[in-house]
């Protein structure tokens, strides 16, 4: 499983372009000269910048955590129920299966990150 995708989007509506066609968007019919095109392995360079923590606790963690601790507490509410036990178990493995994701979609992103650039320059040099 690919963890970015390197299909180019338009970057008004992000639509996916077929055969990495620069004419206009299928979609919204804007000028992909003008607008410009992106795809999830470009994003991945500015990504990459913030650092492997940052990305982690802050994207993974607190964006991807939060929403879901939220609907466990909210789920676990409405069911009714009151010990705190069992709210403490289903969050903390709810975390750390975040946690443990965020690690790997860290790691499988830069290999396939740096596979593009190394990619990039051998054809560059050639």
């Amino acid at each position: 499983m690919s963890a970015l995708s390197a299909t180019l989007r338009c970057q008004n509506c992000g639509s996916r372009l077929s055969d990495g066609k620069v004419g206009d968007c299928p979609r919204c019919h804007a000028n992909l000269a003008e607008v410009g095109v992106w795809s999830e392995l470009f994003e991945w360079g500015k990504t990459r910048q913030k650092g492997r923590t940052r990305y982690i606790w802050i994207n993974c963690m607190l964006e991807t955590g939060g929403l879901t601790t939220f609907a466990t507490i909210l789920g676990l509410y409405l069911l009714g129920t009151k010990h705190w036990m069992a709210y403490a178990i289903p969050i903390s493995l709810n975390l750390a299966g975040i946690y443990a994701f965020g690690c790997w979609h860290w790691r499988a992103a830069e290999l396939q990150y740096q596979c593009a650039v190394d990619e990039e320059l051998t054809n560059s040099q050639s």
